[in-house]
């Protein structure tokens, strides 16, 4: 939900993301099958919603918390943004879901939409007033941090960590060098706070690790609850 990452190889790409999340929130199930919305997802135990999706329709999709910059707190809102996966997934696809989607009275978010077949990155951006579509080069890597919890100084030097790490020569599979840079990510260079995994006063830190693998050999999703050491991998098909 904060900290996404995503890294094409040849015949497919791995994407990581960190949920930056208090303890005081509540569980975090591990990854399900819904036959219904033909995806696997976790599901956040307090809204019932999620913010990592992949599906057999040829998608997988990360939500973070925020647009372009931190926003003030608001409220009520008309439902939790982690419902939007799961509406992005109802639809089946970007433009049935830009059809039908009406994002008044939601809090600002940024939905990454990472298209399987055709390699493409889309980032549709809730401001709060405007929703933004944005098409990103699908062959390069990219990070993405939450607006909400970093700021633009703090962005851009995660960027420069992340870029760095890609540049080492050690080896290692595209979802092993993606899972040791949101593990380390910073360690030495920031406060606990700042760095990948991370840790705050109050009970707010990294909580899991998620990762999507596809590529023309195998789909799968893996999940590792940090709080709870409980890990759970589901192999896709479709």
């Amino acid at each position: 939900m904060c900290t996404l990452t995503y890294l094409p190889h040849p015949g497919g790409f791995v994407m990581a993301s960190s949920r930056d999340e208090s303890r005081h929130r509540g569980g975090v199930g591990l990854p399900v099958q819904d036959p219904a919305l033909r995806a696997c997802y976790p599901v956040d135990e307090r809204s019932g919603g999620t913010w990592l999706l992949t599906s057999a329709d040829g998608y997988s999709l990360n939500l973070l918390n925020g647009a372009h910059r931190a926003h003030p707190p608001g409220g009520p809102y008309r439902h939790s943004r982690g419902l939007v996966p799961l509406l992005f997934a109802k639809a089946g696809g970007l433009r049935s879901f830009l059809e039908g989607f009406d994002p008044t009275g939601l809090e600002p978010f940024t939905l990454v939409i990472i298209g399987h077949q055709k390699p493409t990155v889309t980032e549709l951006v809730w401001t709060g007033s405007d929703l933004e579509q944005m098409e990103r080069d699908p062959g390069l890597p990219r990070i993405w941090s939450s607006a909400t919890l970093y700021d633009a100084d703090m962005r851009r030097q995660r960027e420069v960590w992340f870029h760095q790490a890609l540049d080492r020569t050690e080896g290692g599979m595209p979802e092993e060098r993606l899972l040791r840079f949101h593990q380390s990510g910073g360690e030495g260079l920031a406060s606990p706070d700042r760095t990948i995994r991370m840790a705050r006063p109050g009970g707010l830190e990294t909580v899991c690790l998620a990762t999507v693998v596809h590529n023309d050999r195998e789909w799968r999703l893996h999940m590792h609850d940090l709080v709870n050491d409980a890990q759970r991998t589901v192999r896709m098909i479709g």
